[in-house]
């Protein structure tokens, strides 16, 4: 690489051995965020919940299409598990996503109480 000094007023401007100077500007992530953000409030809740729902159907089916993952096997092993333990399972995970909502629900009742 050689260095060439251009009429800018920042200094020196590095080019390459191509002849070009290199992109100055640099890809913002939190700015990409914030586009994706907004364009994703944006949408209604019905749409939301469609695209995390197909979004996650897809994930799923991955396991099973490129993980080579036999579906019957899967099938035997869920069928002859204990179903007091996966029923406990699936109530633990349920708690897990539902009290996040249900303890910023009481949060905010408790703000409003006192905050009227």
């Amino acid at each position: 690489m050689t260095e060439k000094y251009g009429n800018s007023t920042e200094g020196p401007e590095l080019v390459t051995s191509q002849g070009f100077a290199p992109s100055t500007e640099k890809f913002n992530l939190r700015a990409a965020f914030n586009k994706f953000r907004s364009s994703w409030h944006g949408l209604s809740r019905g749409t939301q919940l469609k695209l995390k729902l197909s979004i996650s159907f897809l994930m799923f089916a991955s396991l099973f299409i490129l993980g080579k993952v036999d579906l019957s096997k899967s099938w035997q092993a869920a069928s002859a598990a204990d179903y007091r333990l996966l029923f406990l399972a699936a109530i633990i995970f349920l708690l897990t996503n539902l009290m996040p909502i249900v303890g910023n629900y009481w949060l905010e009742q408790l703000d409003l109480m006192f905050h009227c």
